[in-house]
């Protein structure tokens, strides 16, 4: 026998159909229907509801017991992610360009950068992200010359340059 729906939702019909309106995730959307059709007795069993809306039952029941524990504050899902300020201040970003962009004094690696942000300037951060900061600002690549011979002539090499 399928389990009933014995959750009380203390909104009644008329917010909820507001709420869901101002909703622009679609996910907050799908949250609030469930609530408005369990307000109305649409559906009997939360089966029967999870196949209306497209989900799984136990994604259902996650949804109804956050919502059983703090309202709708703690069932839907914030409208902007709250970010970390970035890891990479103006200051640094600028002493990494000129570095980077310098030949002669540039970085070798990834990990050459990371060992100078934590000597410089008491940086930890990771070394993948600071392998995509930096392909993401500045472009950068691994390059790795070809490796020449142990025994190749250095003057042939001038010679042949000379000739072309």
């Amino acid at each position: 026998m399928r389990k009933h729906s014995k959750l009380v939702v203390n909104e009644n019909a008329e917010e909820l159909k507001i709420l869901l309106r101002k909703q622009t995730k679609s996910k907050n959307i799908d949250r609030l229907r469930s609530l408005l059709f369990i307000k109305l007795n649409k559906f009997i069993t939360r089966q029967e509801l999870a196949d209306y809306l497209g989900y799984h039952i136990r994604t259902m029941e996650r949804w109804l017991s956050k919502y059983g524990e703090g309202g709708l504050d703690k069932m839907l899902l914030a409208e902007r992610l709250e970010r970390k300020s970035h890891l990479v201040d103006s200051k640094v970003h600028g002493a990494i360009s000129k570095r980077v962009n310098d030949p002669p004094t540039g970085f070798s690696s990834y990990v050459e950068v990371k060992q100078w942000l934590s000597t410089n300037y008491d940086l930890e951060i990771e070394y993948n992200t600071i392998r995509s900061y930096l392909i993401r600002n500045f472009k950068t690549k691994i390059k790795q010359p070809r490796k020449s011979h142990i025994k190749k002539d250095d003057e042939a090499v001038e010679a042949f340059f000379k000739t072309t």
